[in-house]
């Protein structure tokens, strides 16, 4: 892959309206349509949703062009506030405990947020927000595992001392040589497929965690994280 940030996701790739009493008894009526009905946004009809939400038709037209605007929103809100959550994934130097850190918030998110992940995980579930929520996984394992040395955001665990001549800079500590040694040659694995099985696999993991949570502790979350970013690290 080249060394620019293939899976780059920021807040400003998922645009939101600002939050308005409107918009939020739309977007609560849509996914109440998806509960009631286990039917995709896309069979509700404007005035179906506008019942839902007591507004008028105008009102809707002001906010959203049509339904799947409207659910784009609700994906797009989840989205940023997943990748504000887990944005210490990238510090490699940190080892294992960012990741476990990253994830705790996520985890906190859905509990926040619960009904409304519960909807579309499992209720009805969404393609397109799974697609999101996987691309802003990638995003931070990307930077995490395969940043560019100039990438500054990526470049966690080289010395701000280093000699700007050096490809890697001065090594302090374990997390340091795992920075280093991943910048000596290139990947031995293919990291598109590595990205897609790890986003893949947390994001199945939440969902069990969602349809099964009284067979999950947050404890055991925080043991497996550990132990998969060790191994993780580690080949690279």
């Amino acid at each position: 892959m080249s060394a620019i940030h293939p899976y780059a996701a920021t807040a400003d790739d998922y645009p939101v309206p600002e939050t308005t009493p409107a918009r939020e008894s739309i977007e609560s009526a849509i996914l109440a349509y998806m509960r009631d009905t286990g039917k995709p946004a896309a069979a509700a009809s404007v005035t179906e949703i506008c019942r839902r939400a007591f507004v008028a038709r105008s009102t809707f037209y002001a906010n959203y062009r049509n339904v799947d605007e409207a659910l784009e929103t609700i994906e797009n809100r989840l989205v940023r506030d997943i990748l504000d959550r887990s944005a210490s994934m990238v510090d490699l130097k940190a080892g294992p405990e960012s990741a476990v850190v990253s994830c705790a918030n996520v985890f906190a998110l859905i509990r926040e947020r619960e009904p409304v992940f519960r909807t579309l995980l499992l209720d009805v579930p969404d393609p397109r927000f799974v697609d999101k929520w996987k691309k802003a996984i990638s995003h931070h394992f990307w930077r995490r595992l395969f940043a560019p040395a100039n990438d500054e955001a990526g470049a966690v665990g080289i010395s701000r001392d280093a000699d700007a001549d050096t490809d890697v800079g001065q090594i302090g500590d374990s997390g340091d040589a795992r920075f280093a040694r991943r910048r000596r040659g290139p990947a031995t694995l293919n990291r598109a497929l590595m990205l897609e099985m790890i986003a893949s696999a947390v994001v199945a993991a939440f969902t069990f965690w969602l349809a099964h949570p009284d067979q999950v502790e947050p404890a055991e979350i925080d043991g497996l994280v550990a132990r998969l970013i060790v191994d993780i690290d580690d080949i690279w």
